[in-house]
């Protein structure tokens, strides 16, 4: 008895459900104008949805693989862009052993036109000191990288970026010497892809090392006649055994008196991980917002072919 029941209650649903679908057909075909007109606002809505989700996702991917790059476990002080004096190599020195960094990195980037053989063009020209590992998986294609001793002596070497060494393989007369700015160095070797980053994020810089020119510090071209430990530079890049002494690291030199340190001051000090977790609260703000505009886009849209169909 109770199956007879609960087989008649199923058909009566399935009945219902039948009915239901052949009446919205018919509303649907009583007037062919507005139908296409409330499916087209439909995909309307869906498109601005589909548009928005696309624009964050791209945008979070850029942001996560930018901060990843730069190093959740280094910390990086920044010269402002402004008049005041920018960070020096030899500053850069002691603030490392200060907060006890395991490495460091200094960097000074400027453009230069390059000269490989009679083509010449404009090129990043990144003036190094340190180890590259601090923050890149920098590898030689061939010949070798900068060491320690070359910023030391200054001396007139260059390492080619993997685009830069490819344009250099297609000259017609392929020497051991390239050009920036009017100075010449001679070729040592050339990296192999790092993939670096076109825009910046976060206050840091953009380091194009494929397309780049690497050069000793204190040999690039236009490098000031004065001591070592009084290069300016673009950017130190401290590296830490872990994220979390990284972020104490920077809290450290945030306390230092006179504000040179900081947010407002001339050498910003950036921490990628503080910089990732700020993000990522600022995303969940984000998300909710764009449920709502989901929800709002939804309604109008239902609002709208209601009144088309009424």
């Amino acid at each position: 008895m109770n199956r007879r029941l609960s087989g008649l209650r199923v058909q009566d649903e399935a009945s219902a459900l039948s009915r239901a679908f052949l009446l919205a057909l018919a509303a649907l075909r009583s007037d062919r104008v507005r139908t296409r007109a409330g499916i087209l606002v439909v995909a309307l809505s869906m498109a601005v949805l589909v548009a928005l989700f696309s624009v964050l996702e791209r945008s979070r991917a850029a942001v996560l693989s930018r901060l990843e790059k730069a190093g959740l476990a280094n910390l990086w002080l920044v010269s402002a862009e402004t008049e005041a004096r920018p960070i020096e190599s030899g500053e850069a020195r002691r603030l490392a052993t200060l907060v006890a960094a395991s490495d460091t990195l200094l960097v000074k980037v400027r453009e230069a036109s390059v000269s490989l053989g009679e083509t010449a063009f404009p090129a990043p020209v990144l003036a190094v000191s340190g180890s590259l590992r601090t923050l890149v998986a920098a590898r030689a294609r061939e010949g070798r990288l900068l060491a320690p001793l070359d910023a030391e002596r200054r001396a007139p070497y260059a390492v080619l970026g993997s685009i830069l060494a490819e344009r250099h393989a297609r000259t017609a007369h392929r020497d051991a010497l390239v050009s920036a700015g009017g100075v010449a160095y001679e070729v040592v070797g050339s990296l192999e892809s790092v993939r670096s980053e076109a825009a910046s994020a976060a206050g840091l810089p953009v380091l194009d090392w494929d397309r780049a020119l690497l050069v000793p510090l204190g040999a690039e071209p236009g490098a000031p006649n004065e001591p070592a430990e009084r290069t300016p530079l673009s950017a130190a890049v401290l590296r830490f055994a872990s994220p979390e002494k990284a972020l104490a690291a920077a809290r450290v030199l945030r306390s230092l008196p006179g504000a040179r340190y900081g947010e407002t001051g001339a050498v910003k000090v950036i921490s990628p991980r503080e910089t990732l977790r700020q993000w990522k609260t600022t995303r969940r703000s984000l998300d909710r917002l764009l449920l709502v505009v989901g929800a709002l886009t939804a309604l109008s849209a239902m609002l709208s072919i209601s009144n088309l169909q009424s």
